[in-house]
């Protein structure tokens, strides 16, 4: 398997799992719904870990600097 096969393969898993957690958090959107007071209304995104969450606009060119450093300490490269 080449690399890019991998790295298709890895992203496709996980546009799934994102995929799933966004269908729990819409059932459960909906099923907490009736428990609700009137008028008040659950957004599912909400209920989704921050890790998932959407992010408005674009990357900084700070926050892409220091998410590589990270990535560099983390797989110990220079």
């Amino acid at each position: 398997m080449t690399p890019a096969e991998l790295n298709a393969l890895v992203e496709a898993c996980d546009e799934r799992e994102k995929a799933i957690w966004f269908r729990e958090a819409w059932f459960a959107a909906i099923m907490l719904s009736p428990h609700l007071k009137r008028g008040r209304k659950l957004d599912p995104v909400k209920l989704l870990p921050s890790w998932l969450q959407e992010r408005k606009g674009p990357k900084t060119k700070e926050e892409a600097r220091q998410e590589l450093e990270e990535l560099k300490k983390e797989l110990k490269v220079e």
